[in-house]
């Protein structure tokens, strides 16, 4: 959606495109996002996405966007959910192409997330179900650094902020 001085032209120019976490494991829900504003126009969006309740050390993903990516330009439909004045309900276009999103780190509980725009990197903050509260730096080109862990709950109980 941009930014527009008047309310009525903003809601003609929402767009959407549809994510899809991760090309090493399909993780279909996402549990919870964060947006990053960088330095000028850009942002880098985060979201921790679940397989279910399939288990294992892989269950859970991070993935990260970077929002001035020229495929999500590209992709860019209008959202057929989404009617606002001119509604004609015409049947829903395949128009709207499915962006892959790569896992940036892979853990088995991650719950929560939370991040920070530091200059162009970003810190992000994961909440896990096991009751840590890990610290990641993501840089410019979306490399994630290891995993610190800054908080680790004796009781082992889940972190969500």
């Amino acid at each position: 959606m941009e930014t527009k001085k008047y309310k009525l032209d903003m809601f003609t120019t929402f767009t959407a495109v549809t994510m899809s976490c991760c090309n090493d494991k399909a993780r279909p829900e996402l549990l919870s996002s964060s947006l990053a504003q960088l330095s000028g126009d850009s942002a880098l969006w985060a979201g921790v996405f679940t397989a279910g309740k399939s288990g294992g050390p892989d269950t859970t993903a991070l993935g990260v966007l970077n929002l001035s990516d020229a495929r999500l330009q590209k992709s860019a439909a209008k959202d057929e959910d989404f009617c606002f004045l001119d509604c004609d309900h015409t049947p829903p276009s395949s128009s709207n192409k499915i962006i892959p999103i790569k896992a940036a780190l892979v853990h088995s509980k991650m719950t929560s997330l939370a991040t920070v725009a530091i200059h162009n990197w970003v810190v992000a903050f994961i909440g896990t179900g096991d009751g840590q509260l890990l610290k990641i730096v993501i840089d410019q080109n979306q490399k994630v650094s290891c995993p610190e862990i800054l908080y680790e709950s004796p009781a082992e109980k889940a972190v969500f902020f």
